[in-house]
C-alpha cells in the first residue's frame, strides 16, 4: 500500500518530511505543490507568527484568543484567493486579541491531476482525501477529466470537503454539481455531512468487497436503517439520517441514537 500527500505550505511540508525521516508512514511520498485544473504557478496564502511578548501587556485573554484563532490558522492556507475561513478568522485576531497577524504569499506549482500522476509515478488510487480551502471541486474536476480517459484509474472512496468553500470560490454551487458529475462517471453519493461528502464507485463496492463493509457501517439513528443511501449526518442533533427517515415530516418516536 501506497499513498501521496499534497501539501503546498512549506512550513507543514518540511514538518511531513521530517516525519517521514523518522521512519513513520515509511510508504508516503510527499510533494509540494498545490493542485487544481491546469499546471502553473499560485501564491497560497500562509501566516507569519508573533512572539509572546506582544501580549505581555495585553493579558491572558488577548493570548487565549490568539492561541485558539492560530490554531486555525497556522494549519490552513488557500490557494490564489483567501478563502473566507481564513478572511474570518484573520479578522477576529484583529477584533478578539487586538493584533493583526501577516499573510505570507510564497509562489508554488500549481499541478493538475494528471501531471500528479505523471510526477509521482502512479495510476489511479483506491482512496481520494480532500481538504484544500476551497479547492476541491477544482481538484475533483481536473481528477474526472484525466480519468474520463483513463476509467481504469478512477479513485474507488473518495471525500472532499463540502462546507461552502468551493462554492464561494465558484459559482455558488459547485459542490452540488461535482456530485452529480461525479454520479456520471460511475459514483454514488454514500452520506453527507455538515463538512464533507462521501462517494463510492459503483463497481468496485461489490457486496463482500471492504468497501462495502465500510459502506454499511453508515446506519441511520432514527429507524437503525443500513444501505439507505445517501445519507445525511444533521449538525444540530448530531444524529444520521437514511434517505427514506429524511423525508419524514416527523421523526419522533424513532429510538435509535
Amino acid at each position: 500500500m501506497r499513498g501521496v500527500a499534497v501539501e503546498p505550505v512549506r512550513k507543514h511540508f518540511e514538518d511531513a518530511e521530517g516525519l517521514l525521516r523518522q521512519g513513520r508512514f515509511a510508504n508516503v511520498s510527499v510533494v509540494q505543490v498545490a493542485l487544481g485544473r491546469h499546471d502553473g504557478t499560485v501564491p497560497p496564502p500562509g501566516v507569519t507568527l508573533l512572539p509572546l511578548t506582544c501580549f505581555q501587556s495585553k493579558g491572558a485573554v488577548h493570548q487565549e484568543h490568539y492561541d485558539w484563532d492560530m490554531s486555525y490558522l497556522r494549519n490552513m492556507s488557500s490557494v490564489g484567493a483567501i478563502s473566507s475561513h481564513l478572511e474570518y478568522f484573520h479578522s477576529r485576531l484583529v477584533d478578539k486579541a487586538e493584533v493583526a497577524v501577516p499573510l505570507r504569499r510564497d509562489n508554488v506549482q500549481l499541478w493538475s491531476w494528471r501531471r500528479l500522476t505523471r510526477e509521482m509515478g502512479f495510476h489511479g488510487c483506491e482512496v481520494l482525501v480532500l481538504d484544500t480551502e476551497g479547492c476541491d471541486v477544482e481538484i475533483l474536476r481536473s481528477m474526472a477529466y484525466h480519468c474520463w480517459w483513463r476509467p481504469e484509474e478512477r479513485p474507488w472512496l473518495i471525500q472532499f470537503e463540502s462546507n461552502g468553500l468551493s462554492n464561494a470560490r465558484g459559482d455558488g454551487s459547485d459542490e452540488d454539481a461535482v456530485v452529480s458529475e461525479l454520479e456520471e462517471m460511475g459514483y454514488m453519493l454514500v452520506g453527507k455531512s455538515k463538512t464533507d461528502t462521501h462517494m463510492v464507485l459503483r463497481e468496485k463496492a461489490v457486496e463482500g468487497s471492504p468497501l462495502h463493509h465500510w459502506m454499511l457501517t453508515w446506519r441511520c439513528s432514527y429507524c437503525g436503517r443500513r444501505e439507505g443511501y445517501p445519507y445525511l449526518d444533521d449538525p444540530y442533533t448530531g444524529y444520521t439520517s437514511c434517505s427514506n427517515c429524511r423525508e419524514r415530516p416527523s421523526r419522533a418516536g424513532y429510538g435509535w441514537y
